[in-house]
């Protein structure tokens, strides 16, 4: 199975499609002549992995037939994502005069027409028109957009999903901090008999601040460990919503930690430093029965 587009010559220039190996299609390449294609890179991969795809040839249908055209493939050209949620699938171009029966390759064939310009291309609408008219009066032109408007469009939905995803992700950053805060808070308001009686002893507030960073880190640290694996099962599951980018991605899972110990960290330090500044005499008073 491959995707199948009649072209026109020019067709791969005027898109930008580098041509990797071969030729693409010229005005030569008309019926009555041989039949061409050429064919993507996924396709060569595809289908032609041992050989070289350049002068082979291939029918259209379900199983050879000598009632079949062979055509013979002349040339291969880039892959060119169709969406970004699948990417590049294997593609078969023919010259648009040569183009197969549409009942005989069972798919309906719709027109597009491509034009490049240096200048505005809005401001060419006019004019493209104009050169349709001539040719054919009763074709109406329908759907002009630019390429960029094409690809917003194309990725207006993912780029929706990435925002809030982006939201939910920093919601989470900001409650996981806030929990962490209100957690350590409480756990330290506890502690300040046992802080008092350290101090009484001798300990620093700079040592007193140490500690329970410390211990609050390594909470912080065990929770991030228990996340990491949840996230790359969870990571697998959101690649469908990704483009180009892999649930496991080194990137992601090595900027996220980062964000979520620092939070944790400061989290933890403010009641920390809080708590160390209180007076020894009001620690020490809640000794007292």
């Amino acid at each position: 199975m491959a995707g199948l587009r009649a072209v026109t010559p020019g067709y791969f220039e005027t898109l930008g499609v580098p041509l990797k190996r071969g030729r693409t299609l010229t005005p030569r390449d008309h019926d009555g002549n041989p039949n061409v294609a050429v064919i993507n890179e996924s396709m060569a991969r595809q289908f032609f992995a041992d050989i070289d795809p350049v002068g082979q040839q291939f029918q259209f249908g379900t199983e050879p037939s000598p009632d079949l055209p062979g055509i013979e493939i002349v040339g291969i050209v880039g892959d060119v994502n169709q969406s970004f949620q699948v990417g590049s699938k294997s593609e078969i171009f023919v010259p648009y005069q040569q183009a197969p029966d549409p009942i005989l390759v069972g798919m309906y064939l719709s027109a597009a027409l491509v034009v490049g310009t240096k200048d505005d291309p809005a401001a060419i609408t006019s004019s493209v028109r104009a050169a349709i008219r001539a040719v054919d009066p009763e074709q109406p032109l329908v759907n002009v957009r630019t390429m960029e408007t094409a690809i917003d469009n194309t990725v207006a939905q993912p780029r929706l999903q990435m925002k809030l995803l982006m939201l939910f992700a920093l919601l989470a950053v900001t409650l996981a901090a806030v929990g962490v805060y209100s957690v350590m808070a409480y756990t330290v308001s506890q502690r300040i008999p046992e802080i008092g009686v350290r101090m009484a002893l001798g300990a620093s507030p700079n040592r007193v601040v140490a500690m329970l960073v410390w211990q609050g880190g390594r909470l912080a640290l065990a929770g991030l460990g228990l996340g990491l694996v949840a996230a790359v099962f969870a990571g697998r599951a959101a690649e469908s919503l990704l483009f180009r980018v892999r649930g496991d991605d080194a990137l992601t899972f090595s900027v996220a930690p980062v964000v979520v110990v620092l939070a944790a960290l400061l989290a933890t330090y403010v009641p920390a430093r809080r708590a160390a500044r209180v007076s020894l005499l009001a620690a020490l008073g809640r000794l007292a029965p």
